[in-house]
């Protein structure tokens, strides 16, 4: 099967090896509305999920994500049985990423200044 392609507010949604379902698309948004809260800067994400058979009765999803802000883009690679449980690992990783940026970027900033004070003489 080709892949189908979503399109939400900010968010691409790629899917391959399977349809999207509204209530999966639904579950996707709302698990993505709680990354666009915790930072304004973010332009655009981009989900790619991919079903793998691996069983007679057993499947994998890979998600690819790649979230686009200023500075170099954010990239999560996540594997799970359960779409739903990947879904919301992916969104809790994207979460961890953008507050690691974040402290990282916050610290430079901090010692910069630092740099720039004054020496005692």
């Amino acid at each position: 099967m080709l892949g189908n392609m979503h399109h939400i507010e900010r968010v691409e949604i790629r899917t391959n090896g399977f349809k999207a379902s509204p209530n999966l698309l639904g579950h996707i948004e709302n698990q993505l509305n709680k990354v666009f809260r915790h930072e304004n800067r973010i332009e655009k994400i981009q989900i790619h999920l991919t079903k793998y058979a691996v069983g007679e009765n057993l499947s994998v999803y890979t998600l690819i994500g790649k979230l686009s802000v200023p500075g170099p883009d954010l990239i999560l690679e996540e594997n799970d049985e359960n779409l739903e449980r990947l879904i919301s690992k992916s969104s809790h990783k994207f979460d961890r990423l953008i507050r690691k940026r974040s402290r990282k970027r916050i610290s430079l900033r901090k010692k910069i200044s630092l740099e720039d004070m004054p020496v005692a003489a």
